[in-house]
């Protein structure tokens, strides 16, 4: 059952991050609802499946900034949950560009 669920939200995410921007709304829903569950939900295994997922909504460059926003949200959550998640110095980069949005949702949740 665990299985069935990765892979649903794991589609959800990674057709958001290859999608055009013309079909985005819908891809748009259900990645911000996929974040929100995995935030939500936040088991150990849900967090070690999906992290790497999550990151990349936040980079992508098809991503919204709403979506962005979500991402930013999520991943935050899953590093409290799991402090060792993720290495300071190997998403420094990404943040930094991430700051230079032009969005300034995007630049507070960070």
């Amino acid at each position: 059952m665990l299985t069935m669920i990765l892979n649903t939200i794991r589609g959800d995410l990674t057709s958001h991050i290859t999608a055009a921007q013309s079909s985005s709304s819908t891809s748009d829903a259900s990645a911000c609802l996929a974040l929100c569950s995995i935030a939500n939900v936040s088991g150990l295994e849900l967090i070690q499946a999906l992290h790497v997922e999550v990151q990349q909504v936040l980079i992508s460059q098809n991503s919204t900034a709403f979506a962005k926003k979500k991402s930013a949200l999520c991943l935050l959550r899953l590093i409290r949950t799991v402090p060792g998640l993720i290495s300071g110095s190997q998403f420094a980069p990404h943040v930094a560009n991430l700051l230079q949005n032009r969005n300034l949702g995007v630049q507070q949740v960070l």
